[in-house]
């Protein structure tokens, strides 16, 4: 992970919402780079300006003269070189770094590659496990149990995905590492479980712990000695990937080590303090305090367009589990009974997640918290673990509660409505992280009370349990949660719309006048425009090329 300066980098960004435009660009700034081909913005200033330049550039010469940049502009050219060929093993080469206060990187948006979502795939599996486990045990311990056993899997997500980031070459040596890691966590998923057991436990059953440790330990040690090895060829990111395997070697492998050998409440304690040391180091290797505090020219960079894309796919594959809850052991039966209903209002929960969840913040433009400072891109990086924790339990108890109206007990009552709550209010935060920019009144209502109804969704869903069950069944409980949560997808998508000074209230431009172009206004009324107008103007225009009218002329010289 990496996080830019909050000094430089606070600038307007576009982004897409629900009914706008996608691909609309911030306006240039004064001071700002442009790329070198035809001087449009990189897909990745969306998120928040600042200076930057791109690969071709270096390589074609066009910058300014450093002694420094040879070695820079000889392997750009390189790299432009051997781009399209094919070859089983490349030279690493970093995808982005920072040059002082100015991020290189490919002008390109980059997309998520078809080997990281089928990696991603094992992860949702294993989680979904591990949740199973925790749903068929609804308590405190368990509940603890599956967090400790989801994080460190997800800090090898991270170090994967923070490593197909900075060095995606798709070569064989990162083949061969997926396939690898993927082995790794399939032995961990299936001694997880087990890990309550002390090692020295008769009847083997120590067994699980000491092989899920170890398999978690092996595969974070072949990614940090592969980020090692990479460092022998790139300089951006040497000082810091030096400085997280020095510090992951001396705390918290040695945390994870005695884990196998204490009793399991000590071996709880000490896998959390380890998980915390983990994250403490890994951000703070690659954050702009390590770049001040060794007074690094060139740091890491994150390629925020690719960053936000392999979090919206995981987070796709993470909603999955609601419908494969309710779809796979088929708890509605046949027919169209009342749990078919169930199914619908779960159905409407996952709806709803996800598109609140792409939809953000709903600014028009804004800047993104990885871009904001180093405690807003901490946060928001940390913020995607219990919500990714907290909706797998609830996917997982939707099959309960398709299955049975009456039956369910309170601990997965508790753990509906908790982890409801826990995710409902993590994606709220993740949206309020981000800065808008936008003028008060582009937008029909401001941030805050266009957010509103996620916490009031979160906390109405929390306090849901403590209702006598006769009195709210599990069809009450899902019809109450699944209404809340559309109604709350609707409420943001409405008060988004363009408010008073959005464009479709702004007069036209005085030059088009002059130009004799048509331009239609609207004149605000209060409330904005929920359809555009013509919608429902239907095209009567003829298909058929042969039937087109054809003038008399026309005919003629056809004749």
């Amino acid at each position: 992970m990496s996080v830019t300066d909050s000094t430089n980098v606070e600038a307007s960004s576009s982004r897409a919402v629900l009914g706008h435009d996608s691909h609309s660009q911030p306006p240039q700034e004064p001071g700002h780079h442009t790329t070198s081909h035809g001087g449009q913005h990189a897909h990745h200033l969306r998120y928040g300006q600042l200076d930057h330049i791109d690969f071709d550039a270096i390589a074609d010469g066009a910058t300014n003269a450093d002694s420094e940049l040879e070695f820079e502009r000889l392997d750009a050219q390189a790299a432009r070189i051997h781009r399209e060929r094919r070859y089983l093993f490349r030279r690493p080469r970093v995808l982005q770094y920072f040059k002082g206060q100015t991020l290189v990187r490919e002008n390109e948006e980059r997309q998520s590659g078809r080997l990281e979502l089928f990696f991603d795939l094992t992860f949702v599996g294993l989680i979904s496990v591990l949740a199973h486990d925790c749903v068929e045990n609804p308590d405190g311990a368990h509940v603890a149990k599956y967090v400790l056993t989801f994080a460190p899997i997800y800090m090898i997500w991270t170090y994967i995905r923070e490593l197909f980031n900075s060095f995606w070459s798709d070569d064989v040596l990162q083949r061969l590492l997926v396939l690898f890691i993927m082995i790794c966590l399939v032995i961990y998923g299936n001694n997880a479980t087990d890990v309550q057991f002390n090692w020295n436990a008769e009847g083997g059953e120590g067994a699980g712990r000491i092989t899920a440790i170890a398999t978690y330990l092996v595969a974070g040690m072949v990614t940090a000695l592969l980020y090692l090895f990479y460092t022998f060829f790139v300089k951006s990111r040497r000082v810091q990937i030096r400085a997280h395997f020095v510090c992951w070697c001396t705390v918290p492998l040695s945390l994870w080590i005695g884990t196998i050998f204490a009793p399991v409440r000590v071996a709880a304690a000490l896998a959390a303090i380890a998980v915390f040391c983990e994250y403490v180091i890994w951000t703070g290797a690659y954050s702009q305090w390590t770049k001040k505090i060794f007074k690094l020219k060139y740091s890491s960079a994150v390629a925020i367009d690719h960053e936000i894309e392999r979090f919206n796919d995981f987070f796709t594959l993470v909603m999955g589990e609601f419908l494969f809850s309710v779809i796979s052991r088929q708890p509605a039966g046949t027919g169209m009974p009342s749990a078919a209903w169930r199914c619908v209002f779960v159905v409407m929960i996952a709806f709803s997640f996800q598109l609140l969840y792409v939809h953000g913040s709903g600014c028009r433009t804004f800047t993104h918290p990885i871009r904001h400072s180093n405690w807003f891109a901490i946060f928001w990086f940390f913020l995607h673990f219990p919500i990714v924790a907290a909706l797998t339990l609830v996917g997982d108890t939707t099959y309960d509660f398709v299955a049975e109206d009456e039956g369910v007990s309170d601990g997965l009552r508790w753990l509906f409505s908790g982890g409801y709550a826990t995710a409902m209010l993590g994606i709220w935060l993740l949206s309020m992280l981000e800065r808008e920019k936008d003028e008060r009144g582009v937008l029909w209502l401001p941030k805050v009370y266009r957010l509103s109804f996620r916490v009031i969704s979160a906390l109405v869903t929390l306090f849901l349990p403590l209702a006598p069950q006769d009195h709210l069944t599990s069809t009450c409980t899902l019809a109450i949660v699944g209404s809340l949560s559309l109604f709350t997808l609707g409420w943001e998508m409405v008060t988004s719309l363009d408010g008073p000074k959005g464009p479709a209230y702004q007069p036209p431009d005085p030059a088009l006048h002059e130009q004799r172009i048509p331009v239609q206004t609207y004149e605000w009324r209060g409330y904005p425009c929920l359809a555009e107008p013509g919608l429902y103007v239907p095209d009567m225009s003829n298909q058929r090329g042969g039937d087109e009218e054809v003038s008399p002329v026309e005919e003629e010289k056809r004749n």
